[in-house]
């Protein structure tokens, strides 16, 4: 992957990341932290808990996937929604149970578990 070398080419780049999410129809993505500290503390039972459950309940528009260090290792497992149109929400110390109440409360009804939130230390671009 190229390095970016200004604001601009990130914008670009997070237009069309928006475009492709979009285009393959999927309208929700769900990032699980799994860096070494993610893996330690869980996040691979995390991942097998949200993928199953979004396989149980039939979601078709959602998709799964893994990544590195999210920088809140003091939290982990971390698990981040991404919702085309909407502020990602970052959860922390996500484990199976808490990861099924994820899926069932922000995704399905929209609803975001206040208590699990981790609150951003970076600027989202827009």
């Amino acid at each position: 992957m190229k390095k970016l070398k200004s604001y601009d080419e990130l914008k670009n780049l997070r237009d069309k990341s928006k475009k492709e999410l979009t285009a393959s129809g999927a309208n929700t993505r769900i990032i699980v932290g799994m860096a070494t500290c993610g893996i330690a503390a869980g996040a691979g039972d995390v991942f097998d808990s949200i993928a199953g459950e979004i396989m149980k309940l039939g979601l078709e528009n959602v998709t799964v996937v893994r990544a590195g260090c999210m920088g809140a290792c003091h939290s982990e497992p971390t698990v981040e929604i991404v919702k085309v149109g909407e502020e990602s929400v970052l959860y922390g110390n996500v484990d199976s149970a808490r990861a099924k109440t994820i899926i069932n409360n922000h995704i399905v009804r929209g609803d975001v578990v206040k208590d699990l939130v981790l609150e951003k230390n970076y600027e989202t671009i827009s």
